[in-house]
């Protein structure tokens, strides 16, 4: 598969996206797909990262983000200029929404949005939100997002690169233990807008005599060369940028002190307890969520934390090992780092297309409907005649209020849907072609159903689909295309 990204980096938007992008699309290059990044000018300065994991990149003229028409433009004339039709474009910007995505349709297969806000619409297949929401996650999307569009919630689905999960293979946690000299990674975003680096530096004089700490900035940090000459005039600190093996020294440390950033999700992975302050608005909420549930220490926004508030929080960590073990255990509970990985195999999944049945179809429908597999939950379990098949085929492809559909994928027959409608209710009847079962392309079948019948039936506004009760199978794969079960009825509201 061809997959592209779209992205930006700088020193004002940070980095974050761009990495987290890294790691999906490493991923997705070990699975034998080729990947290609479209970003700003300014994301240039991370070429040499792109560059060295293999992956090729158009970097737009320009630094800031344009308008939604402007830079959609933009894109699709990159995308045009790449000679291939990309079977996913991979979008991970907080200024794209559902216009832009719109005008991208024509141009890709499928559309997979990374997002953190929930604030704006998206018109996109598949939909990852990596962050933690507790049990309110989905209902942050509902109306933002189609209903048949695939939602991927929650730190299952961090991006993290693959150091951080074969480290955690390799490295069963610790109990925490008490040391003379604590080791506290201090890491406030690859850009750290507002310097806070410099001021937890500072605030830590005080512990100097208990502590050794491990100070990382990002080749974009502005301030690096002031933090730096801070941590020089320190023995007991040490500098660090740009630093390749984070899984290593995120092992090597007791305590942390950072932002509210996928690093939380890289540290819970490897089990390092810490400290959090929020240095943007989005990692608040979040933040604030992940203290009331026992994962982190959270200090609050970073223009409200005091000096002494660094000191505290520090000490607290130090004198508790208890807490340090407790936080510990219930990140790495919470992320196992093959987010990427899983990510991935589902962008894997073949891109499904749909076609009217004709006549020529009667036959390997026939067959299709009468493979045990399929008769074995059906409402009508026994074979049908091939006569009998014949006549219900051409009343079916005669009828105003019935839809038989073939789906594709790769060139090949993978399933059957049909739509039974009654003013502006449908009944789904749905099945796949023996050879496809087994590879979790249910859901994918039913979701491929709902746009086409969104799109083409403009009056249908909700699907109805009947499962027996002891096919849990089929109920867990309605389940994941986005039904609800009432009543042993699932229904999908689409309008």
């Amino acid at each position: 598969m061809f997959i592209v990204f779209r992205t930006d980096a700088s020193a004002q938007l940070g980095n974050g996206h761009f990495y987290r992008c890294i790691s999906l699309a490493q991923e997705l290059l070990q699975n034998k797909n080729r990947v290609h990044f479209i970003c700003n000018s300014a994301a240039q300065e991370l070429s040499e990262l792109l560059s060295s994991s293999g992956i090729s990149a158009t970097f737009l003229q320009k630094e800031l983000f344009d308008s939604t028409e402007v830079d959609a433009n933009k894109t699709i004339l990159a995308i045009q200029g790449l000679g291939e039709k990309p079977d996913c474009l991979v979008i991970d910007h907080y200024q794209i929404d559902s216009n832009w995505e719109i005008q991208l349709r024509p141009f890709v297969k499928k559309i997979l949005v990374i997002d953190d806000l929930a604030n704006r619409n998206h018109n996109c297949d598949i939909l990852l939100d990596q962050n933690y929401h507790g049990v309110d996650h989905e209902k942050r999307y509902k109306d933002l997002v189609n209903p048949w569009t695939l939602l991927l919630l929650g730190p299952r689905y961090a991006l993290l690169q693959q150091q951080f999960s074969i480290q955690r293979s390799l490295n069963p946690p610790k109990p925490a233990t008490s040391k003379e000299k604590h080791k506290i990674l201090v890491f406030l975003g690859g850009t750290d807008p507002p310097n806070e680096t410099c001021r937890v530096i500072k605030a830590l004089d005080t512990l100097s005599h208990l502590i050794s700490l491990y100070v990382v900035t990002g080749k974009n940090n502005p301030k690096k060369n002031q933090v730096e000459k801070l941590c020089a005039s320190r023995p007991w600190c040490k500098f660090l940028c740009n630093i390749k093996d984070m899984a290593s020294l995120i092992l090597k440390c007791d305590i942390s002190v950072s932002a509210g950033g996928s690093f939380t999700w890289e540290r819970f992975c490897l089990g390092l307890p810490g400290i959090v302050i929020s240095i943007a608005s989005n990692q608040e909420h979040i933040s604030e969520l992940l203290a009331r549930d026992g994962y982190i220490l959270f200090l609050g926004n970073y223009e409200k934390v005091k000096e002494t508030d660094y000191v505290n929080a520090v000490s607290t960590m130090i004198h508790s090992p208890w807490l340090r073990e407790f936080q510990a255990k219930r990140g790495q509970e919470l992320v196992d780092g093959l987010g990427a990985k899983r990510v991935a195999n589902i962008i894997d999944t073949p891109h499904i297309t749909l076609r009217h049945s004709t006549l020529e179809d009667c036959k390997s429908v026939h067959e299709w409907r009468n493979m045990e597999m399929n008769r074995r939950y059906s409402f009508i379990s026994e074979p049908i005649g091939y006569r009998e098949h014949e006549k219900w085929f051409r009343e079916v492809l005669a009828s105003e209020n019935r839809e038989l559909l073939i789906a594709m994928a790769n060139d090949r027959p993978l399933g059957v849907i049909r739509y039974d409608i009654d003013g502006n209710e449908a009944l789904l009847s749905v099945y796949l072609v023996p050879g496809m079962h087994g590879q979790g392309l249910g859901s994918h079948l039913i979701r491929a159903g709902s746009r086409w019948l969104y799109k083409n039936r403009p009056k249908v506004a909700k699907i109805l689909a009947q499962v027996l009760p002891s096919n849990t199978a089929a109920r867990k794969v309605f389940v994941s295309a986005g039904f609800k079960e009432k009543y042993r009825v699932f229904e999908q509201i689409i309008r």
